[in-house]
């Protein structure tokens, strides 16, 4: 039985198995990805959020100066290539949910922990339809988001046209290693390195599924309300994203 040769055996094309695809495909290594697609995966109904202060503490974004422009930089010559736009810059709103939530913030705004990534801070009342924000606000710049499900789909096509993508089940059981490489014998496939990038999906692998993973959840909503400016993100405690 004859094997097609790879460098890179990749297995879930979300938006791990797809970025990690098609950088190893730009450096000029031979890549070839099983996907099962699913409208409902985590990477499409993502919200494709790229923040740089996050979480109840509001705390600076690891490495942020780092990893932000370089994200932003990424998908801006990834939609030109596949002419399509997946990225908006547009600023983040943190509603308060308290007047001391607000004044802690300005407080400690003077040693400047966010290092400009927060634009200002508004503690009194922001006037805007559709949003209430009696306490005020901080507004963040430096970030945005990615339409997933678009930037996901077009790359599908390119792989199918491309061959480097086969969307179907993968078997796990099927693959074999035998130390120097690994061959995979109901797609007749042979490569020298494998990837999982399935995500929670992985824990259904035999290979990790001793990993201490716990899978998130969570509700995606399509909502509608009137007047809601479509120029920024909204956050307080879940976040509301402009829809495409």
């Amino acid at each position: 039985m004859s094997f097609d040769q790879y460098d890179y055996l990749l297995v879930g094309h979300g938006i791990a198995g797809a970025v990690l695809g098609y950088e190893l495909r730009r450096r000029g290594y031979r890549v070839l990805i099983y996907d099962e697609p699913r409208p409902d995966t985590a990477s499409r109904v993502a919200a494709g959020l790229m923040n740089p202060v996050a979480g109840k503490r509001f705390a600076l974004t690891w490495r942020a100066h780092d990893t932000l422009p370089y994200a932003l930089d990424f998908y801006r010559r990834l939609g030109e290539e596949l002419g399509e736009n997946f990225l908006q810059e547009i600023p983040i709103l943190k509603v308060f949910g308290s007047a001391e939530e607000g004044q802690q913030l300005l407080a400690r705004a003077a040693a400047d922990p966010w290092q400009g990534f927060v634009a200002s801070i508004e503690t009194g009342p922001i006037a805007q339809p559709g949003l209430l924000a009696p306490h005020g606000g901080a507004w963040l710049r430096g970030g945005g988001y990615v339409h997933t499900e678009a930037l996901l789909s077009a790359l599908a096509r390119q792989g199918r046209a491309a061959g480097w993508l086969r969307e179907e089940t993968f078997e796990w059981q099927g693959l074999v290693a035998d130390g120097n490489a690994v061959a995979y014998a109901p797609g007749r496939v042979r490569a020298a390195w494998v990837v999982c990038c399935q995500g929670a999906a992985a824990l259904t692998c035999p290979h990790f599924a001793w990993l201490p993973l716990t899978p998130n959840r969570g509700a995606v909503l399509d909502v509608a309300v009137a007047g809601l400016s479509a120029t920024q993100v909204l956050n307080r405690g879940a976040y509301v994203v402009p829809g495409w």
